[in-house]
């Protein structure tokens, strides 16, 4: 389920639109999750749906989870929070060819993140920002996660809640001033992985310069991989696909390679055109969890341990 989350900055409320759960209702009518089998029907089961363009763009399944479902623990992952991650902001008015603004990341510790403008701080606790508006729909699922899309008039957005953790980016527009950003969040396991693995997931991303959103592969592989008695974290964005454009973008493949991970399970590389920066969420680090910026991409991503 969707929620904002408002940063001030300037004179204006920044806002961007993420999936995780807010705890409001359910969406009106019956969640086929719920169905009865006892209350009869036919006895053949029904084929599976053809593919919609954005399933067989993205090389994912029809959905495997309900919004409601997402909805259902996402209320408790915000409770359990305890880092956010968000990405760079661009802010662009309407009568703008380019973004007027790119704001950097903010300073987040714990739930409370922080923008620098002129100099002067603008905080807020992105937990007490939190309230449910839109439901979206999930509309496909890959390597063991969903994604819900939402799209309205003045926003849209794709992204996912985890079982620990969750992830999103989006666009919005809000009296002619459009925002667009990602972000990630959740409970930290609070400790770096004991042995190396591989975990499997999902990218979201919006481009600074248009309201175009990006839906492709993550894959975050720990280990020794140069065998130096070192162990580091790759992390690969690739199949990178312009949903909104229905074609491959023009970058499909990001790699981040040789990222340390600190004692707490979080990690962050930056230099002067990228930056990464995530944790490791639930017991036994289930998930990995995370933002990045190349090439002109605000992502977020989630992955699942393999």
């Amino acid at each position: 389920m969707p929620f904002y989350f408002k940063l001030c900055c300037c004179a204006a409320a920044i806002s961007l639109l993420a999936s995780c759960g807010g705890g409001s209702a359910p969406l009106a009518g019956i969640d086929r999750d719920e169905v009865d089998p006892n209350l009869g029907g036919p006895t053949t089961p029904e084929p599976p749906p053809e593919l919609t363009d954005l399933q067989r763009l993205v090389g994912g399944t029809a959905p495997t989870e309900t919004v409601n479902k997402q909805a259902a623990r996402g209320g408790g992952i915000l409770e359990r929070s305890d880092s956010y991650y968000i990405s760079k902001i661009a802010i662009q008015s309407d009568q703008a060819a380019s973004p007027e603004l790119v704001l950097g990341p903010p300073s987040c510790s714990g739930t409370v993140c922080t923008h620098y403008v002129d100099g002067e701080p603008e905080s807020d606790d992105l937990r007490s920002s939190v309230s449910s508006e839109v439901l979206g729909t999930t509309v496909l699922s890959r390597n063991g996660i969903t994604i819900e899309e939402v799209r309205r008039r003045d926003r849209a957005s794709y992204g996912s809640t985890l079982h620990h953790s969750g992830f999103g980016s989006s666009w919005q527009n809000m009296g002619g001033i459009t925002s667009r950003g990602s972000l990630a969040y959740g409970d930290l396991t609070g400790s770096r992985p004991p042995v190396r693995g591989v975990w499997r997931g999902l990218m979201t991303g919006v481009l600074e310069r248009s309201d175009e959103l990006l839906l492709g592969d993550a894959t975050l592989e720990y280990g020794d991989s140069d065998n130096d008695g070192s162990m580091e974290l790759h992390a690969e964005f690739s199949n990178i696909a312009n949903v909104s454009r229905n074609r491959a973008h023009s970058v499909t493949d990001i790699r981040f390679n040789n990222i340390r991970i600190g004692a707490n399970g979080t990690f962050s590389y930056h230099d002067s055109a990228s930056r990464i920066q995530g944790g490791f969420y639930g017991n036994g680090h289930a998930e990995a969890s995370g933002v990045f910026e190349r090439q002109r991409i605000f992502g977020a991503f989630g992955a699942l341990k393999q």
